[in-house]
């Protein structure tokens, strides 16, 4: 990986995304887009309980996205079973990883950011304070684990297939990339709608995504693959008796 593919993945989108997060502390952007949205919904979050917003667009899109990954899996699983799958291993496995390691770095982390939703807070319906991401939470409040977004990973998580077009298609990188990104905007919104997010918590979610398949990409395809995984990635499948 050369400086280039290193200033264009990773030094530029890092530097956006600290100026967006910037720039949303600074004009306090969390607050005026929920007033916003709260107020259009007529002081009320209209859409929380809504069938399409909270069963289609959240639960289904979610368990639908779950089911991509299960045939991710499995497909890594019938490498070693369908030689046809072999030449495609290595990607499986690379997106397989991606996908669930963003996952589960966006779960783990809203065990440990103890950040409120909007629709928990006094100004929205709810019955708590606004405390914002540079002060102590009081220890008389409950926890909370609204941040980074979790639904908004659903699209974001899939960054990995950017890159796996980078690497055996360039000709459809952008389209993946637009694809992914409008997906995770999309999850992000139903959301925002709902009152279960701000903002800057789907921001967070699509740094993290982006960070951790930028970062897994160069171990696979770069050459410098662990020696411990490399012979499990060239495993021949194995022959039926």
């Amino acid at each position: 990986m050369n400086n280039h593919f290193w200033y264009k993945h990773l030094g530029l989108p890092l530097l956006c995304s600290i100026l967006l997060f910037s720039a949303i502390a600074y004009w306090q952007l969390d607050i005026s887009l929920a007033n916003y949205v709260y107020i259009m919904e007529g002081r009320q979050w209209l859409y929380k309980d809504h069938w399409f917003f909270s069963t289609v667009l959240h639960t289904d899109a979610r368990n639908l996205m779950i089911s991509l990954l299960l045939i991710v899996f499995i497909s890594f699983i019938s490498s070693f079973f369908i030689p046809q799958l072999l030449p495609f291993r290595k990607a499986i496995v690379y997106l397989l990883l991606s996908t669930t390691l963003s996952a589960l770095l966006i779960t783990t982390s809203k065990h440990f950011s103890q950040i409120d939703c909007p629709w928990d807070l006094v100004n929205y319906g709810g019955k708590l304070p606004f405390i914002s991401y540079f002060h102590a939470r009081p220890e008389w409040m409950p926890d909370a684990q609204c941040f980074p977004a979790g639904h908004a990973s659903a699209g974001y998580a899939w960054f990995g297939l950017y890159f796996l077009a980078l690497k055996y298609c360039p000709q459809w990188k952008w389209l993946i990339l637009g694809s992914i990104l409008c997906l995770g905007l999309l999850f992000g919104a139903v959301q925002q709608l709902r009152g279960a997010h701000f903002i800057s918590h789907d921001l967070a979610t699509l740094t993290i995504c982006w960070l951790t398949a930028l970062l897994l990409y160069p171990l696979f395809f770069s050459g410098k693959v662990n020696r411990l995984i490399t012979p499990f990635l060239n495993r021949k499948p194995l022959k039926h008796s």
